[in-house]
Order: structure tokens, then C-alpha cells, then sequence
């Protein structure tokens, strides 16, 4: 049997967010903005992307169990949206991912972790990259007191030990990723170093304060502030949250305004608070 000849036409094209990018089950996924590595990506996760399924996270940005069960429930609260399920039984979707995340615990942030100064560069003052653990893109404008942390932080950045770090954003004073996952084979479970979570929390106790959820409060607190606008389009663009809708098949980039509008608003919220 003869072979079947391959086309030397590289698969991804170059989206003007700097990303590659290939359109799969009618829509835009996103690899990085580095050729080789957006090619290497790709071809590890095209089959679950072609088959519809969840893809496999990379054993260093491991899957958190609360970031899976808030996957579950956005993809279940569409179709209650949508007319296909009905809210108690969402309830009970709700009940049951609390009762898993309260058994097996929730805690692992890592976009801050694996942010890249590349990331950035594509377009300064917007955070303009896929939401590394879905692959859905997210736009995001800056606060100003955002990017002047940046800029601070990237003034007194230590030089990574890892090469595999050199193009983080941010770097521990001994060197390190602040997320650290290490894979232990197919048959053990995998170990896990959040320096992030750990000095989170002891600035909360530090500050004397008491919060449900750690870290990740901070995306529960956006997105329930965020949506008093009642623009989910432009909320779920900025989350890198996951819109399988017909919708979403047809629908255009979010205009900036609209984005900067939401995070103007969360702002501004946050302003009144510290001032009241």
C-alpha cells in the first residue's frame, strides 16, 4: 500500500493577537506565540481537540480540582442559559463539585505562575494571551496600579535557575517558578510546590484576614462584581472563560471599549471600598 503524502503547509496561521492559531470544531485555539512551541502544542493536544474532548494538561501546569469543577458547571450553566437543563438540577451539579473540592481540596493557581513577558509585550498595558488551561482566549486591560506593579516587580526579578524560567514574569528571591509541578509517572501521583498559595497565605494572616477560598477568591470576586453590567460576552472574553454556543461560532473580537468598561467598573468598585 502506498503511503499517503503529507502537505508541507505549516498547520497553524498567525492571529493578530501574536498567537498561533488553528480553527477546530468552529473555533479559534490558541498555542503561543513561539513557532516551534505552538507547533509542538498542537500536535499533542489535536486529537482531543478534534474529538471534542477536554484536553490533557501539561504535567507542569497540572489541573486544579476546583478549576475543573468550575469548568463543569460554566459548560452545565450554558445550557440552563440556553433552555437545555433546568436550574435545580444545576443546583445540584453546584452541591455535588462542592462536596468533591471539600473532600480532595481545591488549591493550585498557576496563571500568575507560568505568565510570560512575551505575553505582555503583544500589546503593552493588555494582558492579550489564551487562558493557559483552556487554551479560550482572553483579552484583558491593565489597571494602572497593575502595570506599575509590573514594572516594579520586573525591577528587582532574580535571574531564574531554571532556563525553562527565563521569559517568567515572576520569580521567587531563591530563583524558582512559584508553581512548581512535578510529574511522577503514569501509575504515581504527581508533586506539587505553590510558594505562590503558601505566602498568600501568610499575608492574609499577616493582615488578620479570614477568606473562603484562597487565591483563587480573587476570580469569584471579579466575576460576581463584573457581572452587575450585564455584559457576559465581554466578562467571559476577559476570564478566558469557555462559550460553546452557537453564538459564539458566528460572533466577532469584543471591542476593546466594551472590555475596558468591565474592568473599569470592577475598578472602581475596589476604589470606593478601600476609600469608604
Amino acid at each position: 500500500m502506498a503511503k499517503k503524502k503529507t502537505s508541507g503547509k505549516f498547520p497553524l496561521f498567525l492571529h493578530s493577537s501574536g498567537q498561533w492559531a488553528k480553527k477546530i470544531r468552529g473555533r479559534t485555539r490558541y498555542f503561543g506565540t513561539i513557532k516551534d512551541e505552538a507547533l509542538k502544542e498542537y500536535v499533542r493536544v489535536r486529537e482531543d481537540l478534534e474529538a471534542g474532548r477536554v484536553t490533557r494538561p501539561r504535567s507542569d501546569q497540572a489541573i486544579s480540582m476546583a478549576d475543573l469543577c468550575n469548568s463543569f458547571l460554566t459548560s452545565k450553566r450554558q445550557r440552563v442559559d440556553s433552555g437545555e437543563l433546568s436550574g435545580r438540577i444545576w443546583s445540584e451539579y453546584h452541591k455535588a463539585c462542592e462536596m468533591i473540592v471539600d473532600q480532595f481540596g481545591r488549591d493550585r493557581q498557576s496563571d500568575c505562575s507560568n505568565l510570560q513577558r512575551e505575553t505582555l509585550a503583544v500589546k503593552p498595558g493588555w494582558l492579550n494571551a489564551p487562558r493557559q488551561k483552556t487554551g479560550v482566549a482572553r483579552r484583558c486591560p491593565l489597571w494602572p496600579e497593575t502595570t506599575a506593579a509590573l514594572e516594579e516587580a520586573s525591577a528587582v526579578r532574580p535571574n531564574p535557575k531554571d532556563p525553562a524560567d527565563f521569559d517568567c514574569v515572576f520569580i521567587t528571591k531563591q530563583g524558582f517558578r512559584w508553581v512548581k509541578f512535578r510529574d511522577r509517572g503514569k501509575d504515581r501521583r504527581g508533586t506539587q510546590n505553590d510558594s505562590a498559595s503558601q505566602e498568600f497565605k501568610k499575608l492574609l494572616k499577616k493582615c488578620v484576614l479570614k477568606l473562603t477560598g484562597g487565591f483563587y477568591i480573587f476570580r469569584h470576586t471579579f466575576r460576581t462584581v463584573a457581572d452587575a453590567l450585564n455584559d457576559r460576552v465581554a466578562i467571559d472574553t476577559i476570564m478566558g472563560h469557555a462559550d460553546d454556543s452557537m453564538g459564539a461560532t458566528y460572533r466577532e473580537p469584543v471591542a476593546d471599549e466594551r472590555l475596558e468598561r468591565v474592568t473599569n467598573h470592577v475598578r472602581q468598585w475596589l476604589l470606593r471600598g478601600r476609600t469608604a
